[in-house]
């Protein structure tokens, strides 16, 4: 059997410091097979770093040979050794699936702050694939700067503003507020209206973020839903509030995804066309 008994070997857990756990199961084992190659074997009969930061486990039949084994190595808390239930030996070995990656065009979902939950759509990858670039309606809350600090600071924890695209003519017309059209970092072709430290193109928010702590791929258990497509699509500017921006001649590139896969969901559905739903 796989599960371990009374009679395997023990699982003790020391704490160490965060970023050194393989090297310092590389030295415990190391120092094993040197002391073995003198003819005073250790008594352990393993090290691991698992996948738990700040900790290393050593397996051994006793204690005291858990205790040897640490004895001048650095970066090791002594006095947090732990012996690990048995019951529990298992969870300390179980391998957490790697992050899903994503690639262009994917449709994922927000999973942080006010657009936890959201649709966006993947525009680039980066990192070798450690982040991306996503683009996704905003949520903007522009009564915030009449507010002192402290009734703003409230507002941001208590208040999920509405998704709703951003427009630049707007924001001009309220006289507080100042837009500038900058390049998006690392796309020089990208040119957006900068606004608070964020960036927008075509109404649509673009952010930069880490795969799997800030977004999640959609999967087939959570796809995009008709209602939320149709929240996403760009509708033409007489419908949009007025919009109006230069580069707004031609539809957004994700707004023509969302349509497409609109069509593609409604035919599924036995629907001749998005009419109805799409002008609310």
């Amino acid at each position: 059997s796989l599960v371990p008994s009374v009679s395997d070997p023990s699982l003790f857990m020391i704490n160490c410091s965060t970023g050194k756990e393989e090297e310092l199961v590389y030295q415990i084992m190391n120092k094993c097979a040197a002391y073995a190659r003198q003819g005073r074997p250790l008594g352990i009969t393993g090290a691991v770093a698992a996948q738990s930061k700040g900790r290393v486990y050593v397996e051994a039949y006793e204690e005291p040979a858990v205790i040897e084994a640490m004895e001048g190595i650095r970066n090791l808390m002594h006095y947090t050794r732990t012996k690990i239930p048995i019951n529990d030996m298992t969870t300390v070995m179980t391998v957490q699936p790697s992050k899903k990656p994503v690639k262009k065009n994917d449709w994922v979902r927000m999973t942080r702050g006010h657009y936890k939950g959201d649709l966006a759509l993947v525009r680039a990858v980066r990192d070798s694939g450690l982040k991306c670039i996503v683009q996704c309606v905003p949520r903007l809350d522009l009564t915030l700067s009449e507010l002192t600090p402290e009734e703003a600071r409230v507002r941001r924890r208590t208040v999920r503003p509405a998704q709703k695209f951003f427009n630049p003519q707007e924001i001009a017309s309220m006289g507080k507020h100042s837009v500038a059209r900058q390049r998006f970092p690392g796309m020089d072709n990208m040119y957006c209206d900068y606004f608070e430290a964020n960036y927008y193109h075509d109404g649509y928010l673009l952010k930069e973020v880490t795969v799997g702590s800030m977004v999640k791929p959609c999967g087939e258990d959570d796809p995009p839903s008709l209602d939320e497509l149709q929240r996403f699509r760009k509708r033409q500017k007489a419908d949009a509030d007025n919009y109006d921006d230069d580069d707004d001649e031609e539809e957004n590139e994700g707004s023509k995804m969302a349509s497409s896969l609109l069509d593609e969901l409604s035919e599924l559905q036995g629907k001749t066309g998005l009419g109805a739903k799409g002008s609310g």
